[in-house]
């Protein structure tokens, strides 16, 4: 295997579930000292994980090595107390020396052990990547594993559901889907709005439809998370009401150093396995609902028809405060005059509908669509 895929977006169910298979056989997650680990050329080493390399002279052994992510790097960060900008600035700008010197510096002074989450082959000369930089307390719920416990959980529902992508990033799994039996009319929401990326008005097809989104992190910062959702069908733009969200956070008991990779035990992975299960299940049937999507509708209509006076400058102090970048706000002003819909349903509207674009990362895509609502709130106060 030359390279190992960790991004992916708008994916297939199918096409997600055997990536993330190719990734479960080489990952590779260990307990380790500090004293063990080593920055070496920018690269991490784990000093006594090692690989033979055939030679004539016999078997050279060579820790293995692994090539820091951003997420990585900012784990570092944290533990460690070296600022991340400055990190960052390191790797940017090919100082390995110096960031070898700090990063192995604070590594002496840290005396304490911590769960390095990563991936490789186990192959001579291979260098892996370096996923995470986590606590030693930090519960593992991989993936794979939550996602067909998920599945599991909708099926167990008996609610009928149709998987509309999946988006993998170096942090996060997120799985989109929706209930075609569960719409309903939102004829004030959508009825200025018109499709930026197919022309088709809200007046023609104004219905919303139900749906969750499950989102599980490996690497830190989250937790196994499902969010209802709603879908504009007249454009798809999505609409995540994280405010409703069900929760797990990824907090274990405190694991002892180990010598090679762990192997996480049956009864930890069915128990979490088990809680997502039920988790999901209990989701579904609150969530995919008529009356739950009745109720969001409703918020919908009223907020969304507000008529704002300087709708511009609306959405310039509606995405100020959301602290968008001066990118975000040229691209989602460009959506809301697409959109032709200057009341605050427009605003709404307009950064869901920049979510979709193809130069927007997995997980700024599910920030943006996780802020719909807010920014809906907040237009409407205007």
């Amino acid at each position: 295997m030359d390279t190992i895929q960790t991004v992916a977006r708008n994916a297939t169910l199918d096409d997600i579930v055997e990536l993330l298979a190719l990734q479960q056989d080489v990952k590779y997650d260990a307990v380790v000292g500090a004293d063990r680990l080593q920055s070496a050329g920018g690269f991490i080493q784990i000093n006594d994980a090692t690989v033979g390399d055939i030679t004539d002279d016999g078997v050279d052994l060579a820790p293995l090595r692994f090539r820091p992510t951003d997420v990585f790097d900012e784990g570092l960060s944290a533990k460690l107390g070296v600022p991340r900008k400055y990190l960052r600035r390191m790797r940017d700008e090919g100082a390995t020396d110096l960031l070898d010197h700090n990063v192995n510096h604070w590594l002496s002074q840290a005396g304490q052990n911590y769960l390095v989450r990563a991936f490789h082959t186990g192959d001579a000369g291979y260098v892996g990547v370096a996923r995470a930089f986590l606590s030693d307390q930090y519960g593992v719920v991989d993936h794979l594993d939550a996602l067909m416990a998920a599945l599991d959980g909708i099926n167990a529902a008996g609610v009928n559901v149709q998987i509309d992508k999946a988006d993998l990033s170096e942090r996060n799994l997120r799985v989109i889907l929706t209930s075609p039996e569960i719409e309903a009319l939102a004829p004030e929401f959508t009825r200025n709005y018109r499709s930026p990326f197919n022309g088709n008005t809200g007046r023609d097809l104004p219905v919303v439809q139900a749906g969750l989104e499950i989102r599980n992190s490996e690497t830190g910062g989250g937790a196994f998370v499902i969010a209802p959702r709603i879908v504009v069908l007249v454009c798809n733009n999505g609409m995540t009401r994280n405010v409703d969200a069900l929760r797990k956070v990824h907090l274990g008991s405190k694991m002892e150093a180990t010598n090679g990779p762990i192997t996480w035990s049956a009864e930890t992975q069915n128990a979490n396995v088990e809680l997502i299960r039920s988790q999901t299940k209990d989701a579904v049937t609150s969530f995919l609902s008529q009356r739950y999507i009745d109720s969001v509708v409703e918020t919908l209509e009223t907020q969304g028809k507000v008529e704002l006076d300087k709708p511009k400058d609306t959405l310039e102090r509606v995405t100020s405060q959301l602290r968008y970048t001066d990118a975000e706000r040229d691209a989602i002003l460009d959506m809301f005059i697409k959109g032709g819909d200057t009341r605050a349903a427009g605003v709404a509207q307009a950064i869901t509908a920049y979510a979709q674009s193809d130069d927007v990362d997995p997980d700024r895509a599910a920030e943006l669509e996780g802020d719909a609502f807010e920014a809906l709130a907040l237009a409407a106060r205007s």
